[in-house]
């Protein structure tokens, strides 16, 4: 009894690590559609309004989900600190803290940070629609990956388990 319960356990922990292996792909495509529309609404708000910063990231990370509100959110704390740093360092540390991110997004997001509140609104929504359009590539990419090779890893781990299931009954 012990030993099939072994097997049992074995074998669903090969299949669910298969499906977590697709899931975490999901969840980067996930994560960079949040940004983008993060990143629409911003650029959309600075056209719409001179509102100052502060009250700008504010608003964002109410109206915000996921990442786009966890890094709308940061960047908001991170400008308390600008007798320590500037928004751009602030910035970049929050992006750095974003979780499902690769280096490219990060990347991007971190150059968007040099340019915002440091220029006028037009740099400003031409960095944004230039993150953006980098962060669409990343996404299509993600995307991709994830029909791929998410099938893949799931059906991967339902062999691996079955395998164990066979092998060590």
């Amino acid at each position: 009894m012990k030993r099939l319960l072994g097997v049992c356990m074995l074998a669903g922990c090969a299949a669910w690590t298969g499906f977590r292996a697709a899931r975490d792909l999901r969840r980067r495509e996930r994560t960079l559609g949040e940004l983008d529309q993060g990143l629409e609404l911003l650029s959309r708000e600075l056209g719409l309004s001179a509102a100052p910063m502060d009250e700008l990231l504010g608003k964002l990370a109410q109206k915000t989900t996921g990442a786009a509100r966890s890094l709308f959110h940061g960047a908001w704390k991170a400008l308390e600190k600008l007798d320590v740093q500037s928004f751009s360092q602030g910035w970049g540390i929050v992006v750095q803290n974003l979780p499902d991110l690769e280096e490219d997004a990060k990347d991007a997001l971190v150059r968007l940070g040099q340019v915002l509140g440091s220029y006028g609104g037009e740099e400003q929504r031409q960095a944004i629609d230039a993150a953006r359009r980098e962060l669409g590539l990343l996404r299509e990419r993600a995307r991709s990956e994830w029909r791929r090779m998410g099938r893949v890893y799931q059906a991967l781990g339902l062999s691996g388990g079955a395998f164990f299931l066979i092998l060590l009954l």
